[in-house]
């Protein structure tokens, strides 16, 4: 059985719900920008963060420890699929040393340990995104995977409501998709330029769905995005 590891979001990680005992999913890192990754780590156990989930206590550990940089060196898995969806999340900072902001975070106890500021999303920051970048592509063509995956998800304009009929996102959604969606499209293009041997999947003209099972966002995404999604990686794996 092929075996994945995910460096992303659940824009991912919810396409293998649409099929059974073809994948098993090794490890899957979420809620990790690339510039918390390559920042200096947190020194710090695991039994100190405070969350009652335990999936969310291990994915904040993992961010602040930079645990996904060896474990790219190490791993035993054929294949890696990475999206970039959560960093839209931005970062904050704490002395010469970032975290994802995410909202495990801002939900934990370590807010009261650290002073940490949130990042603005500026020129400054992309650039550091890209220094980060360039650190990631010299990790990722270093690692043992058969193949690497860019999944190019984006924010959506559309949605399926309860009743299964597509309508457009309000104003203020549609405002914030073309906002992200410059970023994301910018750091997938810069991925793809700086490492052309990543193999792109993108699914298009798709709408998100208010029946989603982690609720109505704008890349929580209809069901048939996810089975394009499934049939394309196939495609590639046993193609």
């Amino acid at each position: 059985m092929p075996t994945i590891d995910i460096f992303g979001s659940c824009v991912t990680r919810d396409a293998f719900s649409f099929i059974q005992n073809e994948y098993k999913i090794n490890n899957y890192f979420a809620r990790c920008s690339l510039i918390s990754l390559y920042s200096m780590p947190f020194h710090i156990n695991i039994e100190e963060i405070k969350l009652k989930s335990k999936f969310q206590q291990r994915i904040l550990y993992y961010d602040l420890s930079n645990y996904f940089r060896s474990y790219l060196q190490e791993t035993n898995s054929d294949y890696l699929i990475i999206d970039l969806i959560d960093e839209r999340l931005g970062v904050q900072k704490y002395e010469d040393k970032y975290i994802t902001n995410s909202t495990e975070l801002n939900r934990s106890n370590l807010l009261e340990l650290y002073n940490t500021e949130i990042c603005k999303i500026d020129s400054n920051y992309i650039k550091c995104w890209e220094n980060s970048a360039r650190h990631f592509i010299d990790d990722l063509k270093k690692s043992p995977y058969k193949k690497i995956f860019l999944h190019k998800s984006l924010y959506v304009n559309t949605y399926l409501n309860k009743d299964n009929i597509k309508v457009a996102f309000d104003n203020k959604n549609q405002e914030s998709a073309v906002k992200n969606n410059g970023m994301l499209r910018h750091m997938y293009n810069f991925l793809e330029n700086n490492y052309p041997n990543l193999i792109k999947i993108e699914p298009t003209g798709f709408s998100a769905d208010a029946n989603h099972k982690w609720g109505l966002s704008p890349f929580h995404y209809e069901v048939d995005y996810y089975k394009t999604f499934m049939d394309k990686l196939n495609q590639f794996i046993t193609g």
